[in-house]
Formats: structure tokens, sequence, C-alpha cells
């Protein structure tokens, strides 16, 4: 499951960090496997580094908001 990430649902910002992190290795090790010899056919590396992709997009977006909240909730206190 590659699935989403959301501030509505509680994710901890250790788990959005660890999910792109594992994303994000999967990402890599795919680029090294690019279709060039290693069996992978063009269309199943596409499907496959789309879907990485579109997976890491809510997870940025999830930790964007956090750091922009946190940034706007320091500036309120004078931190």
């Amino acid at each position: 499951d590659l699935g989403g990430a959301s501030d509505d649902d509680g994710e901890s910002l250790a788990r959005l960090q660890a999910r792109r992190d594992a994303l994000l290795a999967q990402l890599a090790a795919l680029e090294r496997q690019q279709p060039r010899g290693s069996g992978l056919s063009l269309a199943a590396y596409q499907g496959r580094r789309e879907s990485l992709v579109a997976a890491l997009e809510p997870i940025y977006s999830a930790l964007d908001e956090r750091a922009s909240t946190a940034t706007r909730s320091s500036s309120a206190t004078g931190a």
C-alpha cells in the first residue's frame, strides 16, 4: 500500500518522514533498474514510477503543511 498522507488522520511527523524515506528508497531502486537490460518493461517502469511519485505528493504536502504551521506558530509566539 503506497497510501496518501493527510493531517486529518493524525499521522505523526516521524511516520510521515519514514514513509517518505521508504518511498524515495523504492524510487531510487527503480531508477537503478531502468528498462535498459533489467528485464523491466518500459510500461512497467513508467507505471511504477508514476505510482511512487503520486504516493510521495501527499506526503510532501502534509510535511509542508506541518512546517508552515510550525513557522506560523513560532512567529505568533515570538520564538
